[in-house]
């Protein structure tokens, strides 16, 4: 008995180490994720503070609504962009990769400058946040809820899904049409209308996309 004993507690200091070794990888990745969303907000206020205004507003009326959002922040020639060879893509090691996108969110004719953060599909024509399967779609979704949570957290206090400056979607975005471009999961501008062509969570676990109203001015 006194053998069995010594056994189980090996085998639970064992679980242990692996849950905690899980969490701190867990820990260091969120960490990492939004560090890369803050050097995304931090390009285009520099850009802002550069040339007067956003990039993707090259009529500067104070909405980022056009598809130059690249050629914009790639122009600013940053030591160390949060862009790796003009990819819009924060790969983490997970299942999940994200897009980043700049664009407007109208809700109701109010347009307001968001930073999206999404799941590109894997599937093509279709929307940006399509899975081949929807095992996998499940998948991605909870994983891409943990990050947005986060996020949530340290910009709103966590204050819910559907409020304050960090949102959760979980509907995709219909974007493989014109009038912009089909190649979506390439570019770096999108603009959403709420509620046309999205749908917001009830929980973080079916997130499809992160909005973030990084602009306070609008």
């Amino acid at each position: 008995m006194v053998e069995l004993a010594i056994v189980l507690v090996i085998i639970g200091i064992i679980i242990g180490t692996i849950i905690k070794g899980q969490d701190l990888i867990l820990s260091a990745k969120t960490k990492k994720f939004m560090n890369i969303i803050k050097e995304w907000e931090i390009s285009q206020w520099i850009f802002q503070d550069r040339f007067g205004r956003f990039a993707g507003d090259r009529d500067s009326d104070g909405v980022i609504d056009d598809v130059y959002v690249k050629d914009d922040l790639t122009s600013l020639n940053l030591a160390y962009p949060p862009w790796s060879d003009k990819d819009n893509t924060i790969s983490l090691g997970d299942l999940v990769s994200f897009k980043v996108s700049f664009g407007y969110y109208n809700a109701s004719g109010v347009l307001k400058n968001v930073m999206e953060i999404w799941i590109p599909a894997d599937v093509w024509p279709g929307p940006v946040c399509r899975a081949s399967s929807l095992n996998s779609y499940l998948k991605k979704m909870k994983i891409a809820g943990k990050y947005g949570q986060a996020l949530d957290v340290a910009i709103d206090g966590g204050v819910g899904v559907k409020d304050g400056k960090v949102l959760c979607v979980n509907k995709c975005v219909n974007v493989s049409n014109p009038p912009y471009t089909s190649l979506w999961d390439q570019q770096w501008f999108l603009p959403i209308s709420y509620p046309q062509n999205l749908t917001l969570c009830d929980t973080w676990d079916n997130a499809t996309m992160i909005i973030y109203f990084f602009d306070a001015s609008l």
